[in-house]
């Protein structure tokens, strides 16, 4: 019997007869390891003699055959009533020990102190190995995601650790691309996040450098003041020259040049010449100072008054044609090879203004630093700058560019886990009290049709509701809809709080009651009242009809609308008698 063709699942269907029945019966129950070289992937169904049993054997690590009893023949109606299907016949590893590497850039995956592996894919291991039973040790921790080297022709990072089988799953977001999928196999996709290219937002108005006073001219003008700065005091010399019967020629140079200077500075001349030439020449270049410092004036005012237009650079398109920036991506990342390998122009036309391999940060932080300090467009996912702990020195300006970068976790090529690992990767995770998870079988992930729910029920009523979790709420005296009264809240807003709370399963824990809902303090630079305990984590939920604003909404998060109301400006109605004394006003 040869071994599976790694690459999917082997199918072997096995039929057995031999003269000793019960040689050939403790053989079914008891199969020799040596016999059969498979793989925890294949999937090997056998039925001896005259036994209504099939079986399916599969080995968990070369040595220890297991057998499962997967389906009973009936002979009425001449086919199979199926007991155990393939994709839920093995759950157990029974200890196994994988071999795992995680990226160090990835903001998903943390370590503790205590080497003990946090974040969301640290706690999607937890959750694969109480569901699989198996233990882990790590590898490695490499420093980059990796990426193909055209030069070399290698895999370098935690690609090339996969690359090279040295482990057997990656626990990190690695980015899906095609070329990575000719080296390596990954999991079902775990992530779907729009890639953006973040440059710094320009300075409005009045901070310009100094080299930026420059750029109001055209380099074709510049060339021409100078030009005029340098000749116009020689054909004054030479014409003064011919007035003048004595002269030093070193003073009179000199002095001309101090006079065209300072006409460009708005300066006067001690002495207008009485030569009707001069005089010419003189006022041709006061009328040509006039006009170069109008026009440069006009320009300097009109940058430091008139705003920054709201869209700026709306596409990489504008960034190219822009020719200001340079582009960079995390140093072998899968981003990198996006523009190497790039088919479409715009594509292209990005790597073309990439930085070097050598100058590309190492990680987020190093990459938005770069942002704030050289002309760069840095390429990345947008949850980059959310999940990250960095500090981001300067305003920044997105770039959307309709890209998605779909992420997962990674193993070898022809991994015999892989199966395994998505099929316990199909159920929904989902968290209502801290450091603990819920399990949902949601779907199973085919590879020709993708993801077929296992039922119609919605995200609601598949966990439930919040199964009694306390939930901090903060109300204001301020809400002419909302009174509280001990644990009771009353009037509008109070019984649809009592509404939701039946719906979905929670109870209240009343943390504080404030004098207003909260407004902006421009000179402290912090928020009152319940928003500013909203922002700071200290309740969950606010119980009062909080008006929607922009300014708002940009540091917390609101329900649906619930209540659409228009605002009135009251006055005092005017008073139609006239009193005495308004005789005298008129």
């Amino acid at each position: 019997m040869e071994e599976p063709r790694p690459g999917g699942t082997a199918l072997l269907i096995t039929v057995a007869s031999a003269p000793d029945k019960e040689y050939l019966s403790d053989f079914c129950a008891n199969p020799d390891k040596t016999f059969f070289k498979l793989r925890l992937d294949s999937f090997m169904v056998v039925k001896c003699y005259d036994n209504d049993r099939l079986n399916g054997w599969y080995t968990l690590n070369g040595d220890d055959m297991k057998v499962s009893l997967w389906a009973i023949w009936d002979p009425q109606i001449e086919f199979l009533t199926m007991i155990l299907d393939h994709q839920h016949r093995r759950i157990d590893l029974n200890g196994r020990v994988l071999k795992i590497a995680t990226a160090e850039p990835s903001a998903l995956t943390s370590w503790t102190e205590d080497n003990k592996l946090e974040g969301y894919f640290g706690h999607l291991l937890d959750e694969l190995q109480k569901c699989m039973n198996f233990t882990w040790e790590l590898e490695s921790r490499e420093r980059e995601y990796g990426s193909w080297n055209v030069t070399g022709n290698y895999w370098t990072g935690a690609v090339n650790v996969l690359y090279e089988n040295k482990i057997d799953l990656l626990v990190t977001d690695l980015a899906l691309s095609s070329l990575r999928m000719s080296a390596i196999d990954y999991t079902i996709p775990l992530l779907n996040v729009e890639s953006i290219l973040y440059v710094q937002k320009p300075k409005s108005g009045t901070v310009i450098k100094w080299l930026g006073y420059f750029m109001f001219f055209d380099y074709r003008i510049w060339i021409g003041v100078i030009l005029i700065i340098l000749i116009s005091p020689l054909i004054l010399t030479v014409m003064k020259i011919k007035v003048r019967d004595s002269y030093v020629l070193s003073q009179l140079l000199m002095e001309n040049y101090l006079n065209i200077w300072g006409i460009y500075c708005q300066q006067g001349l001690l002495e207008f010449p009485a030569s009707q030439a001069l005089r010419i020449v003189y006022f041709a270049i006061f009328i040509s100072a006039l006009i170069i410092l109008d026009h440069y004036s006009a320009i300097l005012i009109s940058r430091l008054t008139y705003p920054i237009p709201i869209v700026y650079l709306p596409d990489m398109e504008s960034f190219v044609e822009s020719g200001n920036y340079k582009l960079i991506t995390l140093k072998n990342g899968a981003d990198y090879n996006i523009f190497e390998f790039g088919k479409t122009d715009i594509l292209k036309a990005m790597f073309n203004i990439m930085l070097k391999t050598e100058d590309l940060p190492d990680s987020v932080q190093q990459g938005f630093d770069m942002v704030c300090e050289q002309d760069v467009g840095f390429f990345v996912v947008e949850t980059a700058r959310k999940i990250h702990d960095i500090q981001i020195k300067c305003e920044l300006h997105e770039i959307k560019t309709n890209l998605l970068e779909i992420s997962a976790m990674a193993l070898p090529k022809h991994s015999q886990f892989k199966s395994e690992i998505n099929r316990n990767s199909e159920i929904e995770w989902y968290s209502l009290i801290e450091n603990t998870t819920s399990v949902y079988d949601l779907a199973i992930w085919d590879i020709k049709n993708g993801f077929k729910l296992n039922n119609n029920l919605t995200k609601y009523e598949r966990r439930g509701g919040l199964k009694g979790k306390k939930l901090r709420i903060a109300t204001s005296d301020d809400d002419d809809l909302l009174k509280r009264e001990g644990d009771t809240l009353k009037g509008f807003m109070g019984h649809i709080f009592v509404l939701i709370q039946e719906s979905i399963n929670f109870t209240m824990d009343f943390v504080s009651e404030e004098d207003s809902i909260g407004v902006w303090n421009e000179t402290t630079g912090i928020w009152s009242g319940v928003i500013d305990h909203l922002i700071n984590d200290k309740i969950d939920l606010a119980a009062s009809d909080v008006s929607l604003t922009s300014e708002r909404l940009h540091y917390v998060d609101s329900t649906i609308p619930l209540m659409v109301v228009e605002n009135f400006l009251y006055l005092r109605k005017p008073d139609d008698s006239i009193r005495w004394t308004g005789y005298i006003k008129v």
